[in-house]
């Protein structure tokens, strides 16, 4: 059975975009929201003494924490990472919830290298 177009479809497809593009707005909005709140959380787990600017740059978005093993002179030291679009910032524990602020590493003059794996074998082979 073939239905009639009715004379107010087209009214009814644009008002059908215009409902759906501002959910994608108000989607979009959201999720800046969240993404801002979760930059301010992360500048309150460091400590008074200096933290980094997180706020400098609105187009600036949070992807990954967690923590990892940085290579010091003195040996493996375990430090908590943050990785947003542009920079990498990581500071030590100095608390339950708290944060010694260590370093910002500007991701635009960051070296770049491919990632692959290495295969460690005993000294005296297989």
């Amino acid at each position: 059975m073939v239905f009639p177009v009715s004379p107010r479809q087209p009214n009814l497809l644009k008002a059908l975009e215009t409902v759906g593009n501002a959910a994608k707005d108000n989607n979009e909005k959201i999720r800046q929201r969240e993404n801002r709140m979760k930059i301010f959380e992360i500048q309150t787990h460091f400590d008074s003494s200096k933290k980094p600017d997180l706020f400098g740059d609105p187009s600036r978005m949070f992807i990954k924490e967690g923590p990892l093993i940085k290579l010091c002179r003195r040996g493996p030291k375990e430090f908590f990472f943050w990785l947003f679009s542009d920079k990498i910032v990581y500071g030590q524990a100095s608390g339950e919830t708290t944060y010694q602020f260590h370093r910002e590493i500007d991701l635009r003059y960051a070296p770049t290298c491919r990632l692959g794996f290495v295969h460690r074998s005993s000294p005296r082979g297989f």
